[in-house]
């Protein structure tokens, strides 16, 4: 790979470089604070090399780069869940093949990339982008899953409705789990109906029954009726309630429900209360409010769960929210305030 850098002061000097590109700005920061997480520069040219020694388990020109007890460390997802090490992985079946596609996706400031590699088809796929970075994420699916469908046969629920024996949850049960819930960048919200829990979500591209098989074990159907598993676990001190999906980084935390008890409500939160904007490259990017609600703070409807000192609180989704002083942060990031 002669192409690629994480040195931006080297990608710069290119003359032929892509420019990334983001909506409402003439031109973003040559410079991406991504590294190490990303901000790595490459060519087409080498993005196919790099495609090549993941279809090889770590080989190039069938010579070993990677030795082989990290390649499997990095595939073999000791931790549980579909998240390895920078590799998210999904089970699909084609035909009556278990089909492993691994992934990785990713970018900022005007770039973004989408790589998918699937080593039993030898088939890897690699967009590169410079543009608003969720964007072309779903590009590229339909040819995939055509691809494997050509070599392995029509794809097919790997589990579905009709294979498990699902509870009808009680009312203690759907009163315990029902609720809205945050992730990292998504929310779900789970409603008690007549004939149980129903699932809703567009961040997920779900829509449809929240099937109990324990009071702890849950069931959603995805956009393929395939069945993607959920397990519950309880709050413990101040850590909230956790849905840990089987399917990557798709774990949610507890967010609020109608059935809460009202929290403290302090008077000196009012203070905090309000409109505010982050801002990106000298202009608005973002309006954030900050408001009351059951007895608790919200911040673009994720509760303030914890109040670890004055003025600074924790979010239920685990992000830090410093109110204390006269530039207060959310994730970090400033918050000004908006004077209405």
């Amino acid at each position: 790979m002669h192409d690629s850098t994480a040195d931006a002061a080297v990608n710069t000097t290119r003359r032929n470089r892509a420019v990334g590109h983001e909506k409402g700005y003439d031109s973003v920061p040559a410079v991406t604070p991504l590294v190490a997480s990303g901000g790595v520069y490459t060519s087409a040219r080498d993005m196919v090399r790099y495609a090549a020694f993941h279809l090889d388990g770590g080989r190039i020109d069938g010579k070993p780069v990677l030795a082989p007890a990290l390649w499997e460390a990095m595939h073999g997802f000791g931790l549980g869940g579909d998240y390895g090490l920078g590799v998210i992985r999904n089970e699909l079946r084609y035909g009556d093949t278990p089909v492993r596609v691994l992934s990785h996706k990713g970018g900022g400031f005007g770039f973004g990339c989408v790589f998918i590699y699937c080593p039993e088809a030898k088939l890897a796929w690699a967009a590169m982008f410079n543009r608003s970075v969720s964007a072309p994420y779903r590009f590229g699916r339909k040819l995939i899953d055509g691809l494997l469908a050509a070599r392995f046969g029509a794809k097919s629920p790997r589990l579905s409705a009709t294979d498990i024996a699902p509870i009808r949850p009680t009312a203690a049960l759907k009163q315990t789990v029902a609720g809205t819930y945050v992730g990292r960048n998504l929310t779900a919200t789970i409603h008690d109906t007549d004939d149980g829990l129903r699932f809703e979500s567009d961040a997920f591209e779900m829509h449809g029954p929240f099937l109990a098989v324990t009071p702890t074990a849950f069931f959603t159907a995805d956009a393929d009726h395939d069945l993607v598993a959920w397990t519950y676990t309880e709050a413990v001190g101040d850590l909230p309630a956790h849905l840990e999906c089987s399917e990557g980084e798709a774990g949610v935390d507890y967010n609020e429900g109608p059935h809460d008890p009202k929290g403290p409500d302090r008077a000196e939160w009012t203070k905090y209360a309000g409109k505010y904007q982050i801002y990106q490259w000298g202009k608005p990017s973002l309006d954030v409010l900050v408001e009351r609600r059951n007895g608790y703070l919200f911040i673009n409807g994720v509760k303030l769960l914890v109040e670890r000192e004055p003025g600074l609180f924790f979010t239920s989704d685990g992000e830090a929210v410093d109110l204390r002083t006269a530039v207060p942060t959310w994730r970090s990031l400033v918050l000004r305030r908006v004077n209405t």
